[in-house]
């Protein structure tokens, strides 16, 4: 069963850190190196300081990133700038924001979850995961003994029992308000014995699918293997920080995710485009317009400086959506594994692909639909993987509103009963 617990956040205090709106920031997966500029400059007590720091050239074993990060950590814990709350709570949060001149809200409830195997249990993933990644939010887990950004799961709430407790208790007035870029965040705090109970009554035998942190999930894991004394106790490393939303929240958007390749010589461009040439059902030309009101679950918009084309491929049976077909039949029959791993990267913003391709930083672009929640949701039931960074949901969580600390008890559970 899915066992969700309430815990003791570790949170900004405003008396000593200022405007949280300030000091809160994205994942780490998202940030390049001009945004992570910015969000230095933002705040001294920005949490990119903690999340993703900066590296320099000097680095040593025993001067990095990792080892400030917790030296950042431990400083603000001691000046109070972070603090932990006072009861096990959890952590009710909305979104208020705007994409493509649509207004959209979307509600999750911020909890620890007991971590277990991906492989049959309750927890499902959706996408295969690389190495680097990994290795580095490792590294930060071991110095700072904890995680500053909580992973987005879903789950199914057809009943609308647990949407009907979140509404109940957002009459409430919320204990943080915040305007953050062009969003405003919301924070509750549920501490009502009855009402945790409820929730965790609901959605024990429901599975959560992963929507965005498979990395950092697999490295609780590792994390987990290497410094818990016993997978069965109240120990902090034996879950997960997560925000939990509904599939049916309106406000959870699936974008596609794009993919660009850089670098090639060119043997591997005219490679490439032989090969969609050859294997395509059909070519046209056409713009982002023109894809977007296609219906075809298998075109792909291809961009170079030369052309912009619309190639539609048959469906295949082991290929059943545009990202498998795109990796596993047309990438890796010109690229082995390493050399992929080399050329390839991920964006979501169409325009900045076209400019970089424009500006010849990036030889193709390949632009990508979202899947629709149906063939998501059946996707990940059905334990199928996607190719990394095959779903984007936007917009990402804010990292620092509550964060984890490994080395800390989470409630013990005893007071929950079903009835």
């Amino acid at each position: 069963m899915v066992d969700i617990r309430n815990f003791k956040g570790l949170m900004y205090n405003p008396d000593k850190s200022g405007d949280l709106s300030l000091n809160i920031c994205p994942p780490f997966d998202v940030i390049s190196p001009n945004l992570q500029n910015e969000l230095y400059s933002r705040s001294q007590f920005n949490l990119i300081r903690l999340e993703f720091g900066k590296e320099f050239q000097e680095d040593t074993e025993n001067s990095n990133k990792y080892i400030r990060a917790a030296n950042f950590l431990n400083d603000w814990f001691l000046n109070n700038i972070l603090v932990y709350d006072d009861s096990f709570n959890f952590y009710l949060t909305e979104e208020e924001f705007s994409f493509q001149n649509h207004n959209y809200s979307r509600t999750g409830i911020t909890v620890l979850v007991k971590l277990e195997d991906l492989e049959n249990g309750y927890i499902l993933p959706h996408e295969n995961t690389r190495s680097g990644p990994k290795e580095d939010r490792l590294s930060l887990m071991k110095e700072t003994k904890c995680n500053f950004s909580p992973l987005m799961s879903l789950y199914n709430d057809e009943s609308g029992k647990i949407k009907r407790i979140i509404e109940s208790y957002k009459t409430n007035n919320p204990k943080l308000t915040i305007n953050f870029n062009e969003s405003k965040l919301k924070l509750w705090k549920v501490k009502d014995l009855k009402q945790i109970n409820e929730i965790k009554k609901h959605m024990m035998n429901k599975k959560l699918m992963l929507a965005d942190g498979h990395h950092r999930y697999e490295t609780s894991i590792n994390y987990q293997e290497k410094f818990s004394k016993s997978k069965e106790s109240n120990e902090s490393s034996n879950f997960r920080l997560m925000t939990l939303f509904s599939l049916d929240d309106p406000g959870v958007l699936m974008l596609g995710y794009h993919r660009v390749v850089f670098g090639l010589s060119n043997e591997e461009k005219n490679l490439l485009k032989n090969f969609l040439t050859v294997n395509a059902e059909n070519v046209m030309k056409g713009d982002i317009n023109d894809f977007n009101k296609s219906e075809n679950d298998f075109n792909i918009l291809v961009i170079n400086e030369n052309d912009s084309l619309i190639y539609t491929f048959k469906s295949k049976n082991m290929y059943d959506n545009q990202y498998k077909l795109l990796n596993d039949y047309i990438l890796k029959n010109i690229f082995d594994d390493e050399r992929l791993n080399q050329v390839i990267d991920y964006q979501h913003d169409f325009f900045s692909i076209q400019q970089s391709v424009k500006n010849k930083e990036i030889d193709f672009g390949f632009i990508m639909k979202p899947l629709n929640k149906n063939k998501f949701e059946d996707l990940v039931m059905n334990r199928e993987k996607l190719p990394p960074k095959s779903t984007f949901f936007h917009p990402k969580l804010h990292s620092g509103l509550v964060i984890q600390n490994l080395d800390s008890e989470v409630n013990d559970n005893k007071e929950f009963k079903i009835v």
